[in-house]
């Protein structure tokens, strides 16, 4: 508990740090709050990683987040931020079936298989990692189901970082998995680190539908969501120096929208934007009339006014929830105005993806 505290009082040194104005040089104060933001960071990265941990990668990890502050402090000093631009991928894909051939999987050029290992208190009891080839960084069979309804396998193909998953790696495997059913979506989009798009941009602006946007104590990840539908996911990829959101679709949300496969990834445009990924803020005007409207006893209203702003100023989200909670008020959506050049960099790396995989199984041409 008081590490937890101790992580949350880092970060909200960080923000109240990032909302400084102008070009100001950060005082002693603010420094040592960024090097106790670092070291709680590496404690937790030292606790995922437990006994694999050294101090060489703790050291490692705590200069890498420092050299990210310091860019990102620059920044927002300058206003000199890169032009916002997002590549849009397709991420790791959960597969399920009852009829697998493993031969057959090995049989793709250039995929590798490992030593197969047990699993404990999992879904399955053993998973055999393959080393796959191209956009493909590995795929995971688990089998040997803990539970009758469980299908018997379960494949979970996993992609390289810098390029995502791509259509003809992807087809390559699906035709030795007829029939295999898709689980987990996750389409991420991955922006420069030089960009404005940040774990606070997307507080202060991203709405993700019903999903609720509670941070959590990382302060360079956040996680929304649960075992609904979709979770969402904000952070730094450090490995490719990119700012990456990403939605994971269950099967769920995927049945809803009729993406059973990779052939209907067209479909995600329209499920994705702008139902379950937007970018918008409060508009001063329209909330200050809808206040003024509201039951509320006139000499709370300004008091409420000023706390939303406050709130919007760390999380839309958190904002609009003590819109509804607090001020009785229905509809808040209506409040809200768009960030376009988010929205539309959003929609147009979608549609590009969408684009480069195909809409149906191909044909294959019978000669007359």
């Amino acid at each position: 508990m008081k590490a937890t505290s101790k992580i949350l009082a880092a970060h909200e040194s960080r923000q109240r740090m990032q909302q400084q104005s102008g070009a100001i040089k950060p005082t002693a104060k603010m420094l040592a709050a960024r090097e106790a933001l670092l070291d709680l960071y590496a404690d937790i990265q030292q606790r995922r990683l437990g006994k694999k941990s050294t101090t060489g990668m703790r050291a490692a990890t705590i200069a890498l987040a420092r050299k990210h502050e310091v860019l990102r402090e620059r920044l927002r000093d300058s206003g000199r931020y890169e032009p916002l631009t997002c590549v849009c991928k397709i991420d790791r894909v959960v597969l399920t079936t009852d009829s697998l051939s493993s031969k057959a999987i090995l049989g793709i050029p250039g995929y590798v298989a490992h030593k197969v290992m047990r699993l404990w208190k999992r879904d399955y009891r053993f998973a055999r990692r393959i080393r796959g080839t191209g956009s493909v960084s590995e795929i995971v069979v688990e089998y040997h189901r803990t539970a009758a309804w469980f299908p018997r396998y379960r494949i979970t193909v996993i992609p390289q970082d810098k390029t995502g998953l791509r259509c003809d790696d992807v087809r390559l495997l699906l035709k030795v998995l007829p029939g295999a059913k898709l689980k987990v979506l996750e389409v991420a989009w991955d922006f420069p680190s030089g960009c404005v798009v940040d774990l606070d941009y997307v507080r202060r602006f991203g709405l993700f539908g019903s999903t609720w946007m509670q941070p959590g104590s990382n302060p360079y990840h956040d996680k929304w969501g649960g075992v609904g539908s979709k979770i969402v996911r904000a952070y730094i990829k450090w490995g490719t120096a990119k700012f990456r959101i990403e939605l994971e679709l269950h099967a769920r949300f995927l049945q809803e929208h009729g993406i059973g496969s990779a052939f209907d990834f067209q479909k995600l445009v329209s499920a994705l934007v702008p139902h379950h990924i937007h970018f918008a803020q409060l508009d001063d005007g329209k909330l200050a009339q809808a206040i003024g409207r509201s039951g509320l006893r006139p000499d709370i209203k300004p008091s409420v006014l000023t706390r939303v702003k406050q709130k919007a100023q760390g999380s839309l989200w958190a904002a609009l929830r003590y819109l509804r909670e607090e001020a009785h008020l229905k509809n808040t959506d209506r409040l809200l105005v768009p960030v376009p050049d988010m929205n539309r960099v959003i929609r147009e790396a979608l549609e590009k993806l969408v684009a480069q995989w195909p809409v149906g199984p191909a044909q294959s041409k019978k000669k007359p």
